[in-house]
């Protein structure tokens, strides 16, 4: 049986201009903030320059507001994997499981002291 996960990191290419908010890539929003690091240039500066907000940069420079929008992930992509290569060996070894083990198996590691959520 084939043990591959699927992948599901399809991540889409939006357009530039496309919508009234962050019109900008990331190349542009490193420069700026390169140089507001390197004082080469003031955050205001950067603003009117690149076309990037202000705060938005400062934002970056101070390290703040680092994670993505919304929810954060409780395992890691290694951690899904083992769960996942448990879940295929149970499946081959022809034990289903149901949603209550599979919870159990994710908290597991938290109960024995080697991950804290």
């Amino acid at each position: 049986m084939n043990n591959t996960k699927p992948k599901n990191t399809r991540k889409r290419n939006r357009k530039l201009g496309s919508r009234a908010y962050r019109n900008y890539s990331e190349k542009i929003l490193e420069l700026a903030v390169d140089m507001v690091e390197n004082s080469r240039m003031s955050s205001r500066e950067a603003e009117k320059r690149f076309g990037i907000p202000r705060r938005t940069i400062l934002n970056k420079v101070k390290k703040n507001h680092l994670k993505p929008a919304g929810g954060q992930k409780k395992l890691t992509e290694e951690e899904e994997e083992k769960l996942a290569n448990v879940l295929l060996a149970s499946a081959d070894y022809g034990s289903p499981m149901s949603k209550m083990d599979i919870k159990m198996l994710a908290i597991y590691p938290v109960i024995l002291g080697w991950k804290d959520f």
